[in-house]
């Protein structure tokens, strides 16, 4: 069974939540997209720099999601005193990822 088959459920059960439904319709509210992209860059980082640790990238030299989202994050918010903090649920996810390390299957499901 590929990894798509194994994560469908979730995935599926992801898409449709509330928060989910208003990105996919585009009417998350501005200020909501910000805290969004800003709560991404710590995950993603932190994907990318276990993935990276794990060999996992070598074949992939333009992933660099972590960036271009910090780098969205600013400009999002270049216009107003926004400061968004990480919020538990992202910072619970970045130690996960930490402590699944440096099994490089379980990274690569989150790299995927």
């Amino acid at each position: 069974m590929s990894l798509k088959d194994l994560t469908s459920a979730k995935h599926t059960e992801a898409e449709t939540t509330p928060f989910m439904r208003a990105v996919f319709d585009k009417t998350l509210p501005m200020h909501l997209w910000a805290d969004f992209t800003y709560q991404k860059t710590l995950f993603y980082k932190t994907i990318e720099g276990t993935a990276g640790a794990c060999g996992l990238t070598s074949d992939l030299p333009d992933i660099q999601r972590a960036f271009k989202l910090f780098q969205d994050y600013q400009e999002m918010t270049s216009s107003t005193s926004a400061k968004h903090k990480y919020r538990q649920t992202s910072i619970d996810y970045h130690n996960y990822l930490l402590s699944i390390y440096p099994d490089s299957n379980r990274i690569m499901a989150h790299l995927y």
